[in-house]
């Protein structure tokens, strides 16, 4: 039993790499998500766009109180637009009418117009209760005693629903974690399988060439993740009403763009470890912490600085984007040009790189 054991053991530490790998892992996963949700001593403010028609008094002083709880920034119509609606940096942006300041004085009650994102729920509700505060602490300032005089009117930038159910807020960051499980770990176990069982070697003497072979088996696990996602999106319309986009193409190609990054990712994983015991953990390390600084277990604004700025190099990040729009925004092919490519060259660069990683380990033996 002990000439088992040391054997096991020696087998394991051969893969240094691996077995480096197998000790970090747990270490940066658990400061990823330290930094991430208790590392800042002081949480990120919510950007609030402000578009200030009326640049009065009673306006300044509204702007000044919800500087306090949240990072407003005043723009004109047009930008707070694309703020919201485009870019989705802010989830509601505050417009304050022309003649704000005045109705305030008079006493009369006055309408203040939030254009938001209602896919980033979470981040509308934050604004909306800030808001309410915001009135609380000017009422108190103008008079103790007054009743509360602003109303909020909604406008939805992206969609035509200003509410969404919980179930359509959790599937894309769900979804995208099962995908990326599903795909990145079968992709790196499965190559090291083939190579322990001497597969592998068998079919790259054949007169087809190594990169294609190798594409030829990664394509595999492409289709698999993509149908995959497209059967629990379909699925999701189905039994729960989730919305699938305005086209059908703009849905196939989703599912396409996503599972392409997963499977290049597994591959990466394949060629960096040594061995199928050394792949599992990198894999799981992989997807855990693609999927924590990509936003699919909370949202992005929530994050560090330092890490929001990473966000963008992770193609994670891009699918949660490309998942969003389509399940909660419903915008177009056209609309979703720049994240679908984003997608697609993050998927072409981890595929070059799993295929040079994986010759120069495959060519060492």
């Amino acid at each position: 039993m002990l000439t088992v054991f040391i054997n096991d053991l020696r087998i394991l530490l051969r893969d240094r790499w691996g077995f480096a790998f197998m000790m970090l892992a747990p270490i940066v996963v658990a400061s990823l998500i330290a930094g991430a949700r208790y590392g800042n001593i002081e949480t990120p403010k919510v950007l609030v766009p402000v578009v200030d028609e009326d640049q009065g008094p009673a306006a300044a002083l509204v702007i000044d109180l919800l500087g306090a709880h949240a990072d407003p920034q005043r723009m004109s119509r047009a930008q707070a637009e694309q703020i919201v609606a485009v870019e989705n940096r802010a989830p509601v942006a505050l417009v304050l009418p022309a003649g704000f300041s005045e109705q305030r004085e008079a006493g009369w009650s006055t309408t203040v117009e939030l254009l938001t994102d209602p896919a980033n729920a979470r981040g509308v509700t934050t604004v909306k209760t800030l808001l309410l505060l915001v009135e609380k602490d000017a009422a108190a300032l103008e008079d103790p005693f007054a009743q509360e005089m602003v109303e909020m009117r909604e406008v939805n930038l992206t969609g035509n629903r200003l509410e969404r159910k919980s179930y359509e807020q959790n599937l894309p960051g769900f979804g995208l974690m099962f995908i990326l499980i599903a795909v990145v770990v079968t992709t790196a176990t499965g190559f090291h399988a083939e190579r322990s069982q001497g597969t592998m070697e068998r079919l790259l003497v054949a007169p087809a060439g190594f990169s294609r072979i190798i594409l030829a088996k990664l394509g595999v696990r492409w289709l698999m993740g993509m149908v995959q996602l497209l059967a629990l999106l379909v699925w999701g319309h189905l039994v729960f009403g989730i919305s699938l986009g305005p086209s059908t193409l703009t849905l196939f190609l989703v599912c396409l763009l996503v599972a392409m990054p997963s499977a290049g990712l597994g591959l990466v994983v394949a060629g960096v470890a040594g061995s199928r015991d050394s792949a599992l953990p990198l894999a799981l390390f992989s997807v855990i912490t693609f999927g924590a600084i990509g936003g699919l277990w909370w949202p992005l604004y929530i994050e560090p600085l330092w890490m929001q700025s990473m966000a963008p190099a992770f193609f994670t990040t891009w699918a949660m984007w490309a998942m969003t729009d389509i399940v909660l925004r419903d915008r177009t092919l056209w609309d979703m040009g720049e994240t679908l490519g984003g997608l697609f060259l993050q998927g072409l660069f981890l595929i070059s790189v799993g295929l040079i990683l994986f010759r120069a380990r495959h060519s060492r033996r």
